[in-house]
């Protein structure tokens, strides 16, 4: 896959999550997403995003087939990795 769409895969999964996040999440929901997106590695594209929403028990996103990214995601976003 070419570095073009690796970096487009990555910005499509950007977008879907920080739009999710703007509609129903916090500033620091935000803020914490950023953070993470800037530190990681963007070499692997990432899967698919069906989709993705803030719910009371945080951020859930749906995506086609198995993806690290997506699991290191969740990962940063919920209240035991940030320190809550």
């Amino acid at each position: 896959m070419t570095d073009e769409k690796v970096l487009k895969s990555w910005q499509e999964l950007h977008d879907q999550i920080l739009a999710a996040l703007l509609k129903c999440g916090s500033d620091r929901d935000v803020e914490d997403f950023e953070n993470w997106f800037e530190q990681e590695p963007k070499v692997t594209p990432v899967t698919i995003i069906l989709h993705a929403s803030v719910g009371l028990d945080g951020l859930k996103v749906g995506y086609l087939g198995a993806d690290d990214v997506v699991d290191r995601l969740m990962c940063a976003m919920t209240n035991v990795g940030r320190g809550d």
